[in-house]
């Protein structure tokens, strides 16, 4: 809000949840959410996610270290 005011933004999120998990314990869900397309996974969206995850942060923390990682919920305001 400092370099953009509310009124001209387009869209504005409204955290409703923030948690820590390990990033294993991700749900089938959330997976899909993270932008694993449903039905473009060959067993089930965590193991796609795992490779997904690997290509963007597997040089410095690889999905068999079992990260901590923020989970943030929100929702869409228009």
């Amino acid at each position: 809000s400092i370099f953009l005011p509310r009124k001209f933004s387009r869209i504005t999120l409204e955290v409703t949840n923030i948690k820590v998990e390990r990033v294993q314990d991700i749900s089938e869900a959330d997976a899909i959410c993270e932008g694993i397309p449903n039905g473009a996974y060959t067993v089930n969206p965590q193991i796609s996610y795992s490779h997904l995850w690997d290509t963007i942060n597997g040089k410095k923390y690889p999905w068999e270290s079992n990260p901590w990682v923020w989970v943030v919920a929100f929702k869409v305001e228009r």
